[in-house]
């Protein structure tokens, strides 16, 4: 490995100007970062500050894998009635579910996980061309909140400053950062981390999991005639973040699917389990705010009071609150 790791240098120190542009852009870009953080109460997800759980371990060879889906009119619904975006209601019903699995395992956290959302960085002049141009985003999943309500105003907040932090970063600067870096130093490092097993010695976790959100196609799709019924996509795990999570929207329905290391998470399927009811948590939320006033009941007046037409009463009542700025009834704080 030591080996493989300095023919890669030295492959590197061959390209001196590709390394003084990398090594200017990155530099711009942490003073944007520290200004941004200084300046700012970020609320996205800070990586190295993700609380160290089971999954955060070293992976195996083995891998478990979970299945579920959820209705894609019910998810526009609640984010209709919420004002939010479909990617902030499936990251709150990941949340949902990951605070039940981490509650019934004793493992739930006093502080929100951090996770990495993969992000294309393709421009237009770039599509329908060979090789990946990905970034990441880092976003934080309030498991410690109790009310849903809130769960959803955090991860919305949340997103938006990981989106506002990953353009002060550059949407190109981690993709040419990777493409610097040969595969044999990429390899080296990863073989050298796992031998060392220094994941196991850091306090924190750099992220607690990988979470993607895919659109798919509204369309039904066939192979050989036969109707494809649901598409659950599965991605990669590392040493540190044994457990992935990739959701495709496919017709009306939206397909959550759940890979991990086998040692780490034997019984994932009780976190996929999860989903539905983490789902119908966020619609029992909006029945009740979307439930109508009931009408205040009429005053007893004295027998000489004349009554005022029934249509008064009847017309009372404001207009209801939308979006995240309502207030919430009793019942669901």
């Amino acid at each position: 490995d030591a080996e493989l790791l300095g023919h890669a240098m030295v492959s590197i120190a061959r390209q001196p100007v590709r390394m003084l542009k990398t090594a200017r852009k990155m530099a711009m870009t942490a003073t944007r970062v520290v200004q941004r953080v200084r300046g700012t109460d970020m609320k996205a997800g800070v990586p190295l500050t993700a609380p160290k759980l089971t999954m955060n371990g070293m992976i195996t060879s083995h891998r478990k894998i979970a299945f579920s889906s959820i209705s894609l009119a019910e998810v526009k619904r609640v984010k209709d009635a919420l004002d939010v975006k479909v990617n902030d209601i499936v990251l709150a019903v990941a949340t949902g579910a990951l605070r039940s699995y981490l509650d019934e395992r004793g493992e739930l956290p006093d502080r929100p996980l951090v996770v990495s959302i993969p992000t294309s960085v393709r421009t237009e002049e770039q599509k329908n061309t060979m090789g990946n141009r990905v970034s990441a985003m880092f976003a934080s999943l309030p498991v410690e909140v109790a009310d849903p309500l809130e769960r959803v105003r955090r991860i919305h907040d949340s997103m938006a400053d990981a989106k506002h932090l990953h353009d002060d970063i550059g949407a190109n600067t981690l993709a040419d950062l990777a493409e610097l870096a040969s595969p044999a130093m990429l390899t080296s490092v990863m073989r050298m981390v796992s031998s060392l097993r220094l994941t196991d010695r850091f306090g924190s976790a750099i992220h607690n999991a990988i979470v993607s959100n895919v659109p798919g196609p509204p369309f039904p799709l066939y192979l050989a005639g036969a109707r494809l019924e649901a598409m659950h996509p599965l991605g990669p795990i590392f040493d540190g973040a044994g457990m992935n999570l990739t959701v495709i929207s496919y017709l009306d329905s939206i397909d959550f699917g759940f890979l991990a290391c086998r040692e780490l998470l034997p019984d994932l399927d009780v976190l996929a389990a999860a989903v539905p009811d983490a789902l119908g948590e966020l619609v029992k939320l909006v029945d009740a705010i979307e439930a109508p006033t009931p009408s205040a009941p009429a005053t007893t007046r004295r027998a000489h009071t004349v009554a005022r037409p029934a249509k008064t009463s009847a017309s009372a009542g404001g207009a209801a609150p939308t979006g995240l700025n309502r207030v919430a009834p009793r019942s669901a704080r």
